[in-house]
């Protein structure tokens, strides 16, 4: 449905802390040209928390009459209410799939989750995957809640697992095989797939989403490549040398890529860090 590369998107600013429209179409195109399969709109690559509203949806439908790809709306909240306002006011457009994260400072036991995503289920009649990032959220989707929400909501069709708990991803797959499992970190695709998992939620396949494939690829062929798993985790360093997305929107700048400021809290990357890039190019 969503294929197996799905980029999280960067949401370009422009000097006036307006989103740069012309920006956003350049990278639009880009993702479709490096091939990936499908992308994710306001997600924590996207600056979500930073848009309001409206400034979100009209960016998803932006994207959605300048892009053929599939469109994943992220919905990143702690409060089942402000999410219910949310959904109502983009109930008018047609969005292909939600990625929703896992409600994040309150640290919620794991029956309040299931009851919390359930909520939302029940009010979403298009595919969800689950985002599980304990490093923002502080909480753990544990399986046995991913088990009853599957069991529950046919609508909730996959996993964004950002924790790196591969044992999670093998369990998942070998009880639930249609069920998709995507790698949140952009260091572990092969740990993934090897795993039995479908892909990646990538932060670079904006720009490498050829090499994701292309490592996918070889793996269903029987081959770890090792070369391209070593440059795709030196990437992934690189994109962590600080908080995302401020690494991959610097790295973007050297693609010529213009309004790639952040809002505040996030601040460009330093040029000492900046550096680092070269040994990319």
């Amino acid at each position: 449905m969503f294929g197996q590369v799905i980029n999280a998107m960067v949401t370009p600013f422009n000097s006036h802390d307006e989103i740069d429209y012309e920006e956003v179409k350049k990278l639009l195109a880009m993702a479709k040209e490096n091939q990936n399969d499908a992308l994710v709109i306001g997600s924590t690559t996207g600056e979500g928390s930073s848009l309001s509203m409206r400034e979100k949806k009209e960016l998803y439908l932006f994207c959605k009459k300048h892009c053929e790809l599939p469109l994943l709306y992220a919905l990143c909240h702690n409060s089942l209410t402000h999410l219910k306002e949310e959904l109502d006011y983009i109930q008018d457009i047609n969005i292909d799939g939600f990625l929703i994260v896992t409600p994040y400072y309150v640290n919620p036991p794991q029956n309040g989750l299931f009851l919390y995503f359930k909520a939302i289920a029940k009010r979403i009649d298009k595919p969800i995957i689950l985002y599980n990032v304990p490093s923002r959220s502080k909480v753990t989707l544990q399986f046995n809640t991913i088990k009853k929400l599957i069991k529950s909501f046919p609508n909730i069709i996959g996993l964004k697992e950002a924790s790196a708990d591969f044992n999670l991803i093998n369990l998942l797959k070998k009880t639930f095989p249609n069920f998709k499992v995507y790698t949140g970190d952009d260091h572990y695709l092969f740990e993934c797939l090897k795993n039995h998992g479908d892909g990646i939620i990538s932060v670079a396949s904006i720009i490498y989403g050829k090499e994701y494939q292309q490592l996918i690829t070889d793996y269903k062929c029987g081959f770890h490549n090792v070369v391209l798993d070593d440059y795709l985790k030196l990437v992934a360093d690189l994109m962590s040398i600080e908080v995302n997305p401020i690494p991959i929107k610097a790295l973007l700048e050297r693609y010529n890529f213009k309004s790639m400021n952040l809002r505040l809290p996030l601040i460009k990357l330093p040029k000492e860090q900046r550096e680092k890039f070269d040994m990319l190019f």
